[in-house]
Parts: structure tokens; C-alpha cells; sequence
């Protein structure tokens, strides 16, 4: 079959990303329609995003000019675990100098000599202490980053306002497809899949391909045509949220550059400056606190009192297959692992680029082959994330209440997900690192460098010794020093982020 003609269902994050991107990067003659309900209200709360979100961004036709400050966006060098273990763990976002020392080299065989400790080694990332000084990763000037080099703008992460970042792509992209605003009250389908999408005013649309974006619903997919989820709970816990803003008293403080994970009784909860204010959350499993004390934790530990909570459900899990028949589920219908590391966006944007590189390799055809290929790369995307979040509970030294200690009785050998089990993972770390950055098409999402930050972190190679080659060890003492000079020179240099972003934004 050739697609000349596609509906998405459902607006939200991941409907508006696919349209942005579909209407940009596809043939002209492919029909595009979005079909959303104003009815049906979105999931949206401060969002932090990976590098990828960037890149992905601006093949929409979208420069960082044209959204950071519509969508009230702050810069995010990566993510600190607060209170997992004794000291804190940085995974920063994709400084790779960081990891690699040369070819077939990485710069954890220096680390693994040493055995100085989480702290001595986070302290040596540039990326970190500005981060915790506040520092914004531009010198005055959109270009010139703290990482010198790149012969393109680089790519950072950020964090933003999830209806904003909707409301700035909707007006991107709505006058290059068909924009429908109604609610489906049957969806038609027949041995070769969906049909028709029978609407409340707009009768009975038809398409080639349908794009369930849909959420955790899963209207297509899921319950039109019956694709089996495997949940994924049985390794990641948690399975509620409570978002709660919260406005600054002091911006230039309180706007830090990166996210906080702060350990909790029965989870963790984020804290996201954008713009505007602080995004707060508790994500904790419900077999362990209830919802209205859950609520009651993170205002307490926040301190507000009046903005009005978001309780979310999450389902974590992926669909057996997220091409089937003719509907290709993205965003949260596809599969969703938990806030942890904000690999949901990134999860939308590999399958939408997945999705358009298929078809336009393919002169728009839609076969078993091409099905398959996107379901495969899809579920080893997700099994990677989900090992990497199981490893963040399972080795955090954390084990002072029920739920801390429920994390650490769960066996590497649960997990139902197809790909590379959570123990042959770890057997690629433990003892010894792999000395390449991506691995055989894995750790893509995260690379060898950042499993070793929250292995390194969490002691995980303390029991261990090595013999590292002197010169390796030398040159690593040099380099790391050098690191250092240039980040104290770093944070007389570079602005705070507040400042930064308050003459950038105008």
C-alpha cells in the first residue's frame, strides 16, 4: 500500500510534534489531517527534554528563536539524583568529551583507577559545577557554548511548558494540513484495520495511515484493534504523579540549569524551572502512599499551599506492536517508561523520524517489512530505558522505607520486554565498561558514558581493581586538570541563566 493520505488522532504533545514534522519532511502531495477534541483536555506539565528535542525542533522549520521563548524555555545540562545514595549523581545530557579520552578509549578507565568516590567525579564535570553555579551554557551569544567546536549550533536540552510548546507548533504547522476540531464517537475497522473514524460533526474520515496519538488511551491501537500492552511494572513501580507550579521568589536562584530528582518515601519528585515558574512533581507508586498524602508530601516539601495539583495515572509499558495493520501509534499510546531521565518526548520524536525516514526511503509504502522494522527499533529504544530506569531504583543505595526496599527485591530477571535483558546490561558494565560510546546499536538513548556515571555513582566498582595502563592514567590526570582550570575560568565567564535568558527573551 502507498500513503498519500494520513490522519492523526489526537492533538497534545505528540499529535502536534507529527504534524510539524510529517508537513515538513514528507512529499507535498501526502495529505496531513489532525483530528483533535477541544472537548478532551491534554496531559501537560513542565517538560524536560534530551538534545534530541532540538535537532528534531528544528527539522519542523522551528529555530530555537522561533520557540525557546514562546514556550518559556530554560537551558538543562542533565539530571542530579538528590538523596539515592550519600552523595548526589549528575547525568549530564551529551557532553561526550566527557566520556571518551581517544579512539577505543574511554575516559572511565581513568576514573576505574582512581577510585576516588560519586563526589570527586561529578565535581569534575564541567557541565555539573555550572550547573550548580547557575550558569547558562551560552557566552552572551545563542552560538558560542560552553563546549567550543561545533561547526553547527549545538544541541541542548531545555526545559519548557508542555501547552506551550502544543500552542507554538499548532501555529507552526495548522495552515500546511487539515486541522479538525470534533470528537470521534466510533471507529470503524475491519480485518485490514481502521476503516473510518466516524465523527461527531465532521461524518466518517477515511485515510491510509492512521497515527494514534491518542495517549494513554490508545484508541486505535489498543482498543480499536486490540494490540496486547505489556506493562512494564513488574521493574519500574511507580505508576502515579502529582504536578504542582510553583512561582519563584528569586529567579535568578531559583532558575537552575538542570533537573532535580529528589528521593521521596514512595518515589521521587522533579523540580523543572522554566521561564515563567518552577514545575514541581511526585511520581510514587500508589501501592505505597495514596494519592491525597502523596499530594500532601509535595506540598509540604515545596512549601505551596494554594496553585491547584494535576494527579495523573500513569501506564507504563509498550504495545506488542506499535505499527499494526494501518495505524502507528506515537507518544504515550506507543508506550511510556516514567518521568525519570524525560525520555517521553524523545520516545515521540525517534518514532516520528523513524516513521518519515521509512516512507521516504520507501517512495511511501507500507508493508509487513516496514512495520516490522519500526515496531523492532521502537521496542529496543524503550528496553534500553527501561533497564537504565530499573538500574537508577534496583542500585540506588536508597533502602529506608517500603518502597525503597520493594525496589531492591525486584530480580534482574523480571522484565518481559523483547531486546536485551536488565542482567546481560549490566554484565556489559560490570566489571568492565565497554570502551566504545554506542555498543552494537545499543545505548543510543544514553550513551556508555552516562550507564557509567550512574554506575560510578552508586560505588558501583568499588569492589574491583584495576590495572590501567600508566600512559591512560597520565593522560587522564592531565586531561581531567585541564577540565578543571577551564571551568573555574568557566564560571567567572559565563552568565547566570536568568540574566542570560532575560536579555535574550527581551
Amino acid at each position: 500500500m502507498t500513503i498519500n493520505n494520513i490522519i492523526i488522532v489526537g492533538g497534545g504533545s505528540s499529535g502536534w510534534l507529527t504534524a510539524a514534522y510529517l508537513s515538513n519532511n514528507l512529499p507535498h502531495q501526502v495529505k496531513i489531517a489532525l483530528i483533535e477534541s477541544s472537548e478532551i483536555p491534554t496531559i501537560g506539565v513542565g517538560e524536560g527534554t534530551q538534545p534530541f528535542t532540538m535537532p528534531f525542533l528544528q527539522d519542523c522549520g522551528l529555530e530555537p528563536a522561533d520557540w525557546m521563548k514562546k514556550t518559556d524555555a530554560t537551558y538543562k545540562y542533565g539530571v542530579e539524583l538528590i538523596g539515592w545514595s550519600d552523595d548526589p549523581v549528575f547525568i549530564d545530557n551529551d557532553t561526550q568529551e566527557m566520556a571518551v579520552l581517544g579512539p577505543n578509549i574511554m575516559f572511565h578507565n581513568y576514573w576505574l583507577s582512581k577510585k576516588c568516590g560519586a563526589k570527586e567525579y561529578i565535581n569534575s564535570m564541567p557541565a555539573y559545577i555550572l550547573a550548580k553555579h547557575n550558569k547558562a551554557p551560552k557566552a552572551n551569544h545563542p552560538d558560542l557554548d560552553y563546549t567550543p567546536g561545533y561547526t553547527e549550533q549545538s544541541c541542548d536540552a531545555v526545559h519548557f511548558n508542555a501547552h506551550d510548546i502544543i500552542s507554538t507548533l499548532k501555529a507552526h504547522c495548522k495552515d500546511r494540513i487539515t486541522y479538525i476540531d470534533d470528537l470521534i464517537v466510533e471507529v470503524i475497522t475491519d480485518e485490514q484495520g481502521v476503516t473510518g473514524l466516524k465523527t461527531k460533526n465532521n461524518g466518517i474520515l477515511t485515510a491510509d495511515l492512521y497515527i494514534d496519538c491518542s495517549g494513554f488511551d490508545s484508541l486505535l491501537l489498543e482498543k480499536s484493534l486490540g494490540v496486547k500492552f505489556i506493562p512494564v511494572n513488574d521493574v519500574l513501580l511507580c505508576n502515579r504523579a502529582v504536578a504542582i507550579p510553583k512561582q519563584y521568589t528569586n529567579k535568578k536562584e531559583e532558575m537552575h540549569p538542570y533537573t532535580k530528582a529528589i528521593a521521596m518515601d514512595a518515589g521521587w519528585r522533579w523540580t523543572i524551572p522554566t521561564y515563567s515558574r518552577i514545575g514541581n512533581g511526585y511520581v510514587y507508586c500508589d501501592d505505597f502512599i495514596s494519592s491525597e498524602k502523596a499530594e500532601e508530601a509535595l506540598r509540604k516539601s515545596i512549601n505551596e499551599w494554594s496553585a491547584p495539583a494535576n494527579h495523573i495515572k500513569m501506564k507504563t509499558g509498550i504495545h506488542e506492536h506499535i505499527a499494526y495493520k494501518n495505524v502507528y501509534a506515537i507518544g504515550l499510546s506507543a508506550a511510556f517508561a516514567e518521568p525519570l531521565e524525560a525520555t517521553g518526548i524523545t520516545f515521540t520524536t525517534k518514532a516520528i523520524s523513524n516513521l518519515v525516514q521509512v516512507l521516504n526511503n520507501s517512495n511511501g509504502q507500507w508493508n509487513d517489512d516496514i512495520r516490522n522494522f519500526l515496531t523492532n527499533k521502537y521496542q529496543v529504544m524503550v528496553n534500553e530505558i527501561v533497564n537504565f530506569l530499573f538500574l537508577h531504583y534496583k542500585l540506588a543505595p536508597k533502602d529506608d522505607t517500603p518502597f525503597w526496599k520493594a525496589t531492591k527485591d525486584i530480580p534482574y530477571s523480571s522484565g518481559c520486554l523483547p531486546g536485551v535483558g536488565i542482567k546481560n546490561v549490566l554484565d556489559k558494565f560490570v566489571p568492565n565498561p565497554p570502551n566504545t560510546l554506542i555498543e552494537n546499536g545499543y545505548f543510543e538513548m544514553f550513551h556508555v558514558g552516562q550507564w557509567f556515571s550512574l554506575l560510578y555513582g552508586y560505588d558501583v566498582y568499588n569492589k574491583y581493581v584495576y590495572n590501567i595502563d600508566k600512559h591512560i592514567v597520565n593522560y587522564g590526570d592531565w586531561v581531567n586538570t585541564m577540565y578543571k582550570d577551564r571551568t573555574k575560568y568557566a564560571l567567572n565567564f559565563f552568565p547566570n541563566q536568568y540574566e542570560y535568558l532575560k536579555e535574550l527573551y527581551g
